[in-house]
């Protein structure tokens, strides 16, 4: 996306295009994996009510359709402003991350609420809003909230804007050990870091409460993040991945998870391997066996995807 960031109008810029085509397209999968049809035939069928209230739910897809769209919405402030992205992009990771400690604690004070017995049930958030849209932030199936996961996203495309522009430099061994330490130093000391910016945040009378103390498991995150980033520039330094295959399965995330969710939780058909029913019985070395078996699956059709799609147009062209 930033490629041609100073030569290209931002509306033909062929990484928005696509990048706008790709939010759609996460947005309708998103609901169509928790649509059940198994399910909702069944209850056709025996003349029962079909609970919808799952469909509802705001999905993993739709958490990275909205980050996607606020990749190519602060990417298009940066060209305005004429600030380098990695720049915008981090403050505004930092003001997500901000706002998630807001949601977290409020969250949190809701759910002891209703242990304690003060409230009957909890006060979603937007009040009165549909479900859909309270699912978005705070509702009955908001575990994808898109603040708590859309920092990660900025982040990344701020590094990633980085690596970029400074390719030569970074990708060594010398970066590769500074983003480990980084994250290193950001696990061990998270707690102190989010205690210093909540206590100048009340002294500067912009908040009334320790919110940012809520972050302290999703910069834990983002810490391991770093140093798993880390690991992989030092390995990329050290090992030769044949046929670009890391790079392939980076690339083919999206239809990875569609075929996973569908195999493996019977998303949309309702059909799938019956993992869920023996889950419970399964001893540890089975479990192992299983995963790694679905995992090496997945590389291999990676592996033959281009062909799979070569022959799959050809098939429709027909």
């Amino acid at each position: 996306m930033t490629k041609e960031q100073w030569g290209i109008a931002f509306w033909k810029n062929p990484r928005i295009k696509k990048g706008l085509k790709r939010v759609v397209e996460l947005l309708l999968w998103g609901y169509l994996l928790q649509f059940h049809f198994r399910n909702f035939i069944i209850c056709q069928w025996e003349g029962s009510d079909f609970n919808s209230d799952w469909f509802m739910a705001f999905h993993v897809l739709q958490s990275i359709a909205v980050a996607l769209f606020l990749l190519m919405f602060f990417y298009a402030l940066s060209t305005l402003t004429r600030i380098p992205f990695y720049i915008v992009a981090a403050m505004a990771g930092v003001m997500i991350f901000g706002l998630n400690g807001i949601q977290e604690t409020y969250i949190r004070a809701q759910k002891a609420l209703l242990a304690s017995g003060s409230i009957q049930h909890m006060d979603y958030w937007p009040s009165h809003a549909p479900r859909w849209l309270q699912n978005m932030f705070f509702g009955m199936y908001s575990e994808f909230a898109f603040l708590r996961f859309s920092g990660y996203a900025l982040i990344g495309g701020a590094l990633g804007h980085f690596i970029r522009i400074n390719q030569r430099h970074v990708l060594s061994f010398t970066f590769g050990f500074t983003l480990f330490a980084l994250g290193y130093v950001l696990k061990r000391d998270v707690y102190f870091l989010l205690e210093w910016i909540d206590l100048q945040l009340m002294d500067w009378g912009i908040q009334s409460h320790a919110n940012q103390m809520a972050n302290k498991d999703s910069l834990i995150g983002l810490s391991m993040v770093l140093c798993l980033l880390g690991l992989l520039v030092i390995l990329n330094r050290l090992v030769k991945i044949p046929n670009n295959l890391f790079l392939k399965m980076g690339q083919n995330t999206f239809p990875i998870y569609i075929i996973h969710v569908m195999l493996i939780y019977e998303g949309l058909l309702g059909i799938g391997l019956p993992l869920e029913q023996y889950k419970d019985f399964l001893s540890p070395v089975q479990s192992w066996a299983i995963s790694l078996f679905i995992v090496s699956w997945f590389f291999v059709l990676i592996a033959y995807w281009e062909r799979i799609k070569m022959k799959w147009q050809i098939l429709i062209k027909r």
